[in-house]
């Protein structure tokens, strides 16, 4: 089993239920900032299927002149949280 789907096994049923069916579109990262979760709305919004987001980093969806102005934020490593 790949850690995409080993990490949504530890999130409880009713939280998924309610991450797939929220109106807004929410995705989910893990420390290294890779996609682990995408909801249908995230999907719209983005106007990609959820097996083009998942595992792909975070930072593949940012704009790159947003991505370069805060390059120090992005640095090699895991998320500060």
């Amino acid at each position: 089993m790949g850690y995409i789907a080993s990490s949504l096994l530890q999130i409880p049923p009713f939280i998924m239920a309610a991450f797939d069916n929220i109106s807004e579109g929410v995705l989910w990262v893990n420390t290294r900032a890779e996609i682990i979760a995408v909801n249908k709305a995230c999907c719209n919004v983005l106007g990609m299927p959820e097996k083009e987001l998942l595992g792909n980093p975070l930072y593949d969806l940012m704009d790159t002149a947003y991505r370069q102005q805060r390059a120090h934020s992005f640095q090699d490593g895991p998320l500060q949280v």
